[in-house]
Parts: C-alpha cells; sequence; structure tokens
C-alpha cells in the first residue's frame, strides 16, 4: 500500500511540475519591459518607422526612415506629417504613401513594381524604372517629372 501510495505521490509531483528550461511554454519568460508582448518591436538604430515586418507607419514629431528588407519582400510604408526617407531594396512591391508629409524621398532600389504617393512638392524618387511599373504622383498637381531614373514634384 505504501508503494502505490509513494507511487501515486510522485506521478503528483511529476504531472504538477515544469521543466524550467528550454520550451517551457507553461511558464514562458515575462516580455521586455514596456511591452505587453502585443507591440510591434522598437524600430532598429537609424531607423524611426513603427514596422511590422516591412509594413510600417511612421509616427508624427519624427523624420520617418525605413529601409525595406532584402527580397522577395513587399515593403509599404503610410507617412505622417514630417519628412521621409525610405529606400527599398529589390522588394516585389515597394509603396509609399507620403502625400501629406513636407518632403518625401524614395529609392525604389530595383523593385519590381514601385508605387509612392507625394505631397504636391518637396517630393524625389530615384531608381524609379517606369518599365518595372514606377508610378509617381505628386499630390493635386498629377504625375511627376521624370528624368532618366528620377523622378520629381516640383
Amino acid at each position: 500500500m505504501k508503494l502505490i501510495l509513494a507511487s501515486m505521490m510522485m506521478l503528483f509531483v511529476i504531472a504538477c511540475g515544469t521543466t524550467g528550461g528550454q520550451g517551457d511554454d507553461v511558464n514562458p519568460p515575462p516580455p521586455p519591459p514596456g511591452n505587453d508582448g502585443g507591440d510591434p518591436p522598437p524600430p532598429p538604430p537609424g531607423e524611426t518607422a513603427i514596422c511590422n515586418n516591412d509594413d510600417c507607419v511612421c509616427p508624427n514629431g519624427v523624420t520617418c526612415s525605413h529601409t525595406c528588407a532584402n527580397l522577395p519582400h513587399e515593403c509599404h510604408v503610410q507617412g505622417g506629417g514630417d519628412p521621409v526617407d525610405i529606400t527599398c531594396n529589390n522588394n516585389t512591391e515597394c509603396n509609399v504613401e507620403c502625400s501629406i508629409t513636407s518632403s518625401c524621398m524614395v529609392d525604389c532600389g530595383g523593385s519590381a513594381s514601385c508605387h509612392v504617393t507625394c505631397p504636391a512638392a518637396g517630393c524625389t524618387v530615384t531608381n524609379c524604372i517606369e518599365a518595372n511599373d514606377c508610378v509617381v504622383s505628386c499630390g493635386a498637381i498629377g504625375e511627376a517629372t521624370h528624368n532618366g531614373t528620377t523622378a520629381t514634384c516640383p
């Protein structure tokens, strides 16, 4: 009887215990301070866009910058009211909405499709190859002026 009771207690202790080591899904470590686990991580040094992978939103009050990951990712950036500086990197899509920003600089970086919606003035888009589906609009003015692979809004 003592053997059966001791065996049952041992099974109970084993069943209720945790490993406390790698792979402990029962008791995962707490999130870092200031992050409830649902927020995206802070941007890397030198970048100010708030991103979930390369789907980004620019915060107000700072110049917004982001360099998209290399192929095959899509890169989408929504500018705020302050200057925007975005570098795409051979992405399948490079879409930047910066029509309400004070200025906008975008490097399409060889992306297969690059669509930029600029403010009426103060916008330059480089490495914009029209044959690769590069479309740049300038606020209410319309299409940007193209000179080689650079598109500008006056």
